[in-house]
């Protein structure tokens, strides 16, 4: 819900701007391809620190995303890397969005994670196979959308969404086996 009251607000305080429809436009749909040299530095020294981050940190915000009261219980300042975690991943998206739009970065948050929860259950594994389906729909998606001459972040989308549903039988093998 917040999501949507969000979006509703910038769309009325963008509408009035001078770009208007075009800044509604590139919030919601993003494109890749026309990002400057400045968004580009910006979001790879952002990414960058996040990544260093995530990776000094990994058992710490393991711990807190998998059992917050266990790691409360134990020691851990638990509320303080919870607001790290959520900073970092905040700064993620909101660059993100501000580069290549809504449609693709909440795709790339939801979809790769869903293809590796439908793989594995170990956590690692589910990282590899969301790392793994993000970059081969994103290579994917910017080809047939040069070959195509498509929109580049719907096809990445579209993309994404091809490989979930070729992912879904994996699901229900592995069920059975």
């Amino acid at each position: 819900m917040g999501f949507v009251v969000a979006s509703a607000i910038t769309i009325l305080l963008v509408s009035k701007s001078a770009k208007g429809i075009h800044e509604i436009d590139d919030l919601l749909f993003g494109n890749v391809l026309v990002a400057t040299p400045y968004q580009i530095y910006l979001m790879a020294i952002i990414i960058a620190c996040i990544f260093i981050a995530h990776f000094l940190f990994y058992k710490k915000f393991t711990s807190i995303t998998l059992d917050f009261e266990m790691a409360r219980t134990s020691g851990m300042n638990a509320r303080l890397w919870e607001l790290m975690l959520y900073l970092t991943i905040g700064a993620a998206i909101s660059i993100g969005i501000r580069t290549a739009g809504n449609l693709l970065i909440t795709s790339f948050l939801i979809i790769p994670a869903a293809n590796g929860l439908l793989i594995s259950n170990k956590i690692r594994t589910v990282f590899i196979t969301a790392i793994s389906v993000s970059i081969t729909s994103a290579c994917i998606g910017f080809f047939l959308s040069y070959i195509l001459d498509l929109p580049t972040s719907p096809c990445i989308v579209a993309t994404l969404f091809i490989i979930l549903c070729l992912t879904l039988p994996f699901r229900f093998l592995k069920r059975n086996l």
